[in-house]
This record gives C-alpha cells, sequence and structure tokens, in this order.
C-alpha cells in the first residue's frame, strides 16, 4: 500500500498567469519558489479557477527542470480541462512546450530545425504582408 503524499505549500508565487473564458471567467496558473526536495528539486504550481485549487508539485534533478517539468505539467492541465481559455485574446495560452531529451539527440535537433523552419516560414509572411499593405497606400 502507498503511503498518502504529504501535503506541499506553494510558498512565494515566483510566477503567475492569468487565462480567461468568454464570459470573463478567469483560471489563474500560479507557480511557487522552487526549493530542495531530499536529493532533487521540487516546483510547487497551483492551478486557481479549475474547481480543483490543490497544490501540484513537479520534481526535478536540479531547479531549472523542475520549474520546466511544472511548467508542461500546469500546460498539459489547462489543455485538457475542455474549457475554452484564452491569454491576451489569443488561443495560444503562452506556455512554451519542453521537448524531451529522452527521445534521443537526433529526434531533438530534427524536431529544433522543424521549429526553426516553420517561424522563418511565419517570418517571411509576416513581411510579406507588411510589404503589400505598404505597397496598398
Amino acid at each position: 500500500m502507498n503511503a498518502p503524499r504529504k501535503s506541499v505549500r506553494l510558498g512565494t508565487i515566483i510566477a503567475s498567469r492569468t487565462l480567461r473564458e468568454a464570459d470573463g471567467a478567469r483560471v489563474t496558473v500560479q507557480f511557487g519558489r522552487h526549493r530542495r526536495s531530499d536529493k532533487d528539486w521540487l516546483c510547487p504550481f497551483r492551478i486557481v479557477g479549475l474547481n480543483n485549487d490543490v497544490v501540484r508539485r513537479a520534481y526535478g534533478v536540479d531547479s531549472l527542470q523542475a520549474l520546466q517539468l511544472a511548467i508542461d505539467a500546469a500546460r498539459a492541465i489547462v489543455r485538457s480541462c475542455g474549457r475554452p481559455l484564452n491569454w491576451l485574446g489569443h488561443s495560444d495560452l503562452g506556455f512554451g512546450r519542453t521537448v524531451p531529451g529522452f527521445i534521443g539527440q537526433r529526434r531533438v535537433d530534427r524536431l529544433d530545425r522543424a521549429i526553426d523552419r516553420e517561424v522563418k516560414l511565419w517570418g517571411h509572411a509576416i513581411r510579406r504582408r507588411a510589404q503589400a499593405k505598404a505597397n496598398q497606400r
């Protein structure tokens, strides 16, 4: 039988993001200050407004990994909640995704190149639209 998990406090909030629904309802994602937990690090986080404001935690081998994993976990929870949330009026909630290194460096490099290629194409499209708009004047 598993021992019950000890509750964790959020502590000092080091970052937060407020998301909104079309009706104005708010969902706030809060990240607490990461700290040592035995040999690892933990980063507590809480999502207020999704009916369960429990403080969750993500563990990492260092403080940065703990924070990255907390952001990834919060992103997954918010995206799976089934509610049409937005950030600054956009459906992109601004939680970047971390590429897991365990898939192998070759795959990580391939994904990095694909993302770089898409960003470059997006930049070219923006410049073309701006130029077309300027030419219409």
